[in-house]
Formats: C-alpha cells, structure tokens, sequence
C-alpha cells in the first residue's frame, strides 16, 4: 500500500512539471501560483495525507496480523497438549481394563482352585468314613481327654470326630519355603509322641495350609504346591526320624482355601499359614 502511493506522487509531481510549474509548490510562494496549479498542489497534498495514513493502517494491520499469529501458536500448542492428554488417558483406560480382565481370571481360577480343594477334602473324608459301605463310628480314643504339647503355639482342639493338631508354619519352616527349619524337629518329636501314644492306630492326614499373600519361592506357582510341599516334609519327617508307620500317614495340600482367620493383617497372615495334622477315626491297615 506504501508502494502505491510513493507512485500516485510521483505521478502528479510529473504532471505538475509538464505543465509549467518553474516555481516550489510548497511555501508561501504558492499563493501566487495559477489555480489550476494550486487545485494539482492541494491534489497532491490529499494524496500524501492518504498515503501516510494507508502507512499507518498497514503498520496497525502487521500488528494485528502478529498477534493472531501468537494466538493461533498458542491455540496449536494446546490443542497438541489436549491430544497428548487424550491419549494418556486412552492407555490408561485400556490398562486399567486389562487390569481389571487379569483379576476376574485370577478370581476364577482362585474360586476353582477353592472348589478342587473342597471336593478332594470332601471325597477323602467321606472315603474315611466309610468302607466297603459301612458306616464307620469314631474310636473311643478320640473321645478322650485331649493331650497337651508344651510347644509354643501348638494347639490341639476337637472338630466334630476328628482332632486337630495345629502347628505354626514359621515354627517349622521359612517364610514361603518347604525345608524345616533347625529348630522344628524339637516341635515333631513333642508331636509325633502325641500321636504313637495317643492315636497309634488312627489315620493322620497332614495338610498344609497356606496365607494369601504372594509366593516367595518360585518354584511353587500355587498356593497349592506350597501346602503340599511342605505336608510332604512332615510326612517324611514323621515316618523316617519319628518312626511313625507311612501308611498311617496322609497327605493333602489345602493352599489358602480354609483360612482361620482374615488375611487382612500381618497377625491373619500368619495365623492362616500353618501344618494341620487331622486325627481320624478309622483305623488304618498295618
């Protein structure tokens, strides 16, 4: 727009010199000038006032221009930003989702585990309870008084016919772990007294219970093969260094499918993770 106008004076300064103009058109000469040289000054003076203020507008229009520029920098940046956090959050969404998918299959494979365990408990007791189709009443041993066992945290208690001997699994072994501690042969003997002296003709079945929390030894993948590795030590323990008959002897790894307790707290925990040797009725073969 500045270009235009620098020519449109230029022009009328030429047609100004074609017609005669020997004299300044500016100053207080001009008074004297022709009219018709005096209209072409004024022309001219418009033209120079419309081409400044054109200079101006157009100054005032690149101010505008710069500013909506940094707006629509601005605008860009967030809506980049708005983008980056839509997509956080779709990830978060969609690990949130596979989150919530592994748990209902661990909860399933948890309940089915449960289920497992219960039918083999149930079938085991039931075949205890009966033989060739015949009832089996409990011995009168197991209506006896109950014995008692001087090691710390070793309790024996009635349920319905059969007694239990509950014992610590951190007195016995390390956390997570199936080999016996140096101090859980004292616990076995007091144990194993208990039961040539008490229940010498009686079936045991020692069963293995575990906590929920996670497993710390990785050869175990289930809260079942843990119990059971560790009735399996019992077993061996009772059978070769206490002498107890093996066939007396049974075996069953509950995992955390009966626990006594909440698992919520540090003292659940523990008290859930324990050996459980059950004194049944029936006798066994020798």
């Amino acid at each position: 727009m500045r270009s235009a106008a620098c020519s449109t004076w230029w022009f009328l300064c030429a047609c100004l010199m074609l017609a005669g103009c020997n004299q300044n058109p500016y100053g207080a000469q001009s008074a004297g000038l022709p009219q018709q040289q005096q209209q072409y000054l004024a022309g001219v003076q418009q033209l120079e006032q419309r081409a400044q203020q054109l200079d101006t507008n157009n100054s005032d229009l690149h101010t505008q221009l710069a500013d909506s520029q940094r707006q629509n920098q601005v605008l860009d940046d967030q809506i980049v930003l708005l983008q980056k956090q839509l997509a956080d959050s779709a990830t978060q969404l969609r690990t949130s989702q596979l989150a919530n998918r592994e748990m209902e299959l661990a909860m399933k494979r948890a309940e089915l585990a449960k289920s497992e365990a219960d039918e083999r408990s149930q079938t085991l007791q039931a075949s205890m309870r009966r033989r060739g189709g015949a009832s089996i009443t409990a011995n009168n041993s197991l209506q006896q008084t109950l014995p008692t066992v001087n090691a710390p945290g070793v309790s024996i208690r009635r349920d319905g016919d059969v007694v239990r001997i509950e014992i610590p699994a951190d007195q016995l072994f390390p956390r997570g772990g199936s080999q016996l501690l140096p101090t859980a042969a004292t616990v076995l003997d007091q144990v194993a007294n208990i039961i040539a002296v008490q229940y010498p003709k009686q079936i045991v079945v020692i069963e293995g219970h575990t906590s929920s929390e996670p497993l710390l030894d990785k050869r175990f993948v289930t809260q079942h093969a843990l119990s059971a590795a560790q009735a399996t030590t019992i077993f061996e323990q009772l059978s070769q260094r206490n002498r107890l008959p093996a066939n007396q002897l049974r075996i069953m790894g509950q995992g955390a499918a009966h626990p006594l307790v909440s698992n919520a707290t540090t003292a659940g925990l523990a008290k859930n993770r324990r050996l459980e040797l059950v004194v049944y009725p029936d006798r066994f073969s020798n």
